[in-house]
């Protein structure tokens, strides 16, 4: 590991603005694990902690001292933050092949490419994927929940599954109860935290079966459930609704077969979310970013290699993701049976 980087020569200001600017809307990431930034790669922060909630004997008698209590406990975790970093070649052929182009007839075809662009691009999409994937995995692993705060649905119970209970015999009674389901998380992480959870994630294979659910289509027959704010509304959840479609290619390059899947597969994911900027706010999950020296959280350099006849555009961020709060979210496992893209 070189203790200069003496190649990248040139922090390019345009392909870093390019590359802040990047967005795809179907990423979600950050809306359950907020950004905060930090100034040291590694470093400490606090735990959410409810030793404050004792109600201490307070009486006192004539003459005689008060209780005395402990300060505030608190947890503290650890946080550390590596660099994610992808670069692409723009060779010299593949300029002279474009510029070639905007001279002929062909130059409609590529009138809207632009090479160092084009590699920014593509290098930021995946970093963007790779974080994504990089959230989805924190949040729907179990063991980041309290024993409490999850629950694995199978069989009958769910929500894909619209079987009816035995007895009585109903045509919207099933066995399986998404209202009932997201209620319980919901009251959960309030009994837990005094918090009203803020954000569903519902990715989209599992928001799929909700509009002809038969406990939906009874309890709101007179709603329009194509709003997934109407449907949130009327469960009794104040906050935001966010479907989740992001999925990803995991082929290990670009030649192989093509292998396609939902980066949140079929979990559904309630939580407390505070997205203030500070290290101390009680939030489900965190990104915590150390940003670029100049002010950037992702940034793009670009370099020369003469033996390679090629400019090469590297895009980089460094962050770390971590749950900080474990009683501020609910994961509900396997609420459908079906995955796939």
């Amino acid at each position: 590991m070189a203790f200069f980087d003496i190649y990248s020569i040139y922090q390019d200001p345009f392909l870093t603005n390019f590359s802040v600017g990047f967005s795809d809307q179907t990423l979600i990431g950050d809306a359950i694990a907020p950004m905060t930034d930090v100034y040291l790669p590694s470093g400490k922060y606090r735990v959410y902690d409810r030793s404050n909630w004792i109600s201490y004997p307070d009486g006192r008698d004539p003459g005689t001292v008060a209780n005395e209590i402990r300060g505030a406990k608190w947890g503290q975790d650890t946080y550390a933050v590596h660099e994610h970093s992808l670069q692409a070649a723009v060779t010299d052929e593949e300029r002279e092949v474009y510029s070639n182009a905007l001279q002929n007839a062909q130059a409609n075809i590529y009138a809207q490419i632009s090479p160092e662009m084009d590699a920014t691009n593509l290098a930021t999409r995946s970093l963007l994927l790779g974080y994504e994937n990089y959230v989805a995995t924190t949040v729907r692993n179990p063991s980041n929940y309290p024993s409490t705060n999850k629950t694995y649905l199978t069989g009958t119970s769910q929500w894909s599954d619209y079987t009816l209970v035995s007895s009585p015999t109903d045509a919207y009674q099933t066995v399986s109860d998404p209202v009932n389901d997201i209620l319980t998380a919901r009251r959960q992480i309030f009994r837990q935290t005094r918090k009203d959870p803020n954000l569903l994630i519902i990715p989209w294979n599992v928001w799929s079966f909700i509009p002809n659910h038969p406990r939906i289509v009874r309890r709101f027959t007179y709603f329009n459930l194509a709003d997934p704010q109407a449907f949130a509304t009327l469960a009794g959840f104040n906050g935001r609704v966010v479907i989740a479609e992001s999925v990803i290619n995991t082929a290990d390059n670009i030649d192989a077969t093509n292998s396609i899947s939902p980066i949140w597969g079929n979990d559904v994911i309630m939580a407390y979310v505070d997205d203030a900027n500070a290290l101390n706010s009680m939030t489900f999950a965190k990104t915590f970013v150390w940003p670029y020296p100049d002010g950037n959280r992702r940034t793009v350099d670009r370099w020369r290699e003469e033996s390679r006849k090629s400019d090469l555009v590297r895009v980089s961020q460094r962050y770390d993701i971590k749950v900080v709060a474990p009683a501020c979210g609910y994961l509900i496992q396997n609420a459908t049976s079906l995955v796939g893209a």
